[in-house]
């Protein structure tokens, strides 16, 4: 019996070693959640100066072009702070919150899923924080402690899956890179996404919370002398074969 115990107790310490190194080792260097840090920086350099920020999921991250527009509106400091869906509409909202001053112009254009459900985030925030720990002052102290309780075991799981994405990145030389707009650069080809399917289950009390949220921003907007607009995310459309 002894003799099992510290059986258990070696491989109770073996398996500790292996999460705490998982953790504390750094993430794959062509992990996109890496821009969080370089597009914060970007975004504080912009203070001081009439901005345009653009906030929203992958959909935003990878259609917009924040360079294009302040080609356009060269009054503007355009910055494109979207990067990933996961993350949720309340972690975006209070991300770039602090960083709008009086004449600034916010275009939301939050993913569907946020409307059913997706605005509190999940195991993707864990994600930021293990990336970028300033993140962690974007997330309440309740949802903070749910993340660790409840996702726990999923961010090991993505961060082990992140090494091996990350070999196959670098065989296929598809290497990312944000510009100074906080647009993404990447050499993969186009992907027809317009057969992948819209599955999203809209449930009122989760619609509501999530225009709260856009409405809530809304205000605060305009109490410090901002814009915030709305835009619909794009949804692809089917193009018929010839």
């Amino acid at each position: 019996m002894k003799r099992l115990l510290l059986k258990l107790l070696a491989l109770f310490i073996i398996v500790s070693i292996c999460i705490i190194s998982l953790i504390i080792a750094p993430w794959p260097r062509n992990d996109p959640f890496q821009f969080l840090k370089q597009k914060h920086l970007l975004l504080k350099n912009a203070i001081g100066n009439n901005k345009i920020v653009l906030v929203g999921g992958s959909g935003t991250f990878y259609s917009l072009g924040a360079e294009q527009i302040e080609e356009a509106l060269p009054e503007y400091r355009v910055i494109n702070m979207a990067l990933n869906a996961g993350l949720g509409l309340e972690f975006n909202l209070n991300e770039i919150k602090d960083y709008i001053e009086k004449g600034d112009i916010v275009v939301l254009s939050p993913e569907y899923g946020n409307f059913s459900g997706g605005y509190a985030g999940g195991v993707q925030l864990l994600k930021a924080v293990n990336i970028f720990p300033e993140a962690r002052s974007f997330i309440d102290n309740t949802k903070w402690r749910r993340l660790l309780m409840n996702r726990g075991m999923d961010f090991i799981r993505i961060k082990s899956q992140s090494y091996l994405d990350s070999f196959v990145v670098s065989l296929s030389e598809t290497q990312e890179r944000i510009n100074n707009n906080g647009d993404i650069i990447t050499r993969n080809e186009p992907r027809d996404v317009s057969a992948l399917p819209f599955t999203y289950t809209f449930e009122a009390p989760k619609v509501e919370e999530c225009v709260r949220l856009l409405n809530s921003f809304y205000d605060y907007c305009n109490s410090v002398g901002a814009i915030a607009i709305f835009a619909f995310p794009s949804i692809p459309r089917v193009r018929q074969k010839k």
